[in-house]
């Protein structure tokens, strides 16, 4: 659920048990960033990342420093996927 509030929004994500929410704490334009608000842990980055471009998901950047990519969910923020 993406609940704006002028330029703020706060995402409440349901898991089974557990939830997450996401608040972007961005209060102007001016403030906005397109730095990973939040970055998911893989043991296998190259699958991951043939995982997400096989989904069509946007990639934003390649795999970089055999390390991490980037990529946008629907509302358009941008996340990261991490080697753990």
């Amino acid at each position: 659920m993406l609940i704006r509030r002028g330029f703020r929004s706060v995402t409440k994500l349901s898991m089974n048990g557990k939830g997450m929410v996401l608040d972007s704490k961005i209060y102007s334009e001016e403030n906005f960033t397109n730095t990973p608000l939040f970055h998911l842990n893989t043991n296998d980055i190259e699958q991951a990342y043939e995982y997400m471009k096989g989904q069509n998901v946007e990639l934003t950047t390649e795999i970089m420093h055999n390390h991490w990519f980037i990529f946008k969910d629907p509302d358009g923020n941008h996340l990261m996927v991490c080697k753990y």
